[in-house]
């Protein structure tokens, strides 16, 4: 059986440009679906290391909340305690 010959003429130049312009698009579509892939995957990164940070800033902030406390008590313990200690050696001293 006879192979069919090559189109010949100005449309088989139009289709071998119109091939290798899909081609090229298939190409450049190609390497733009890997580079936003990787891209993806660095935003998931990023948002867990976002998630991993906002839950140490909770801790902290937990941390100061009970810190402030402590000073608080201090604040107002000291000197009471100091009167109250001042109020004994005065008994104890009459």
């Amino acid at each position: 059986m006879p192979k069919p010959k090559k189109k010949q003429g100005p449309y088989a130049t139009i289709l071998a440009e119109l091939a290798a312009i899909k081609r090229d698009l298939h190409n450049h579509l190609s390497f733009h679906d890997k580079e936003a892939a990787v891209l993806q995957e660095r935003l998931e990164a990023l948002q867990e290391a976002g998630q991993e940070a906002a839950g140490r800033l909770e801790a902290l902030e937990a941390k100061m909340d009970r810190l402030e406390g402590g000073l608080s008590l201090l604040r107002w313990g000291i000197p009471i305690a100091i009167s109250l200690a001042a109020l004994l050696l005065d008994r104890l001293l009459r």
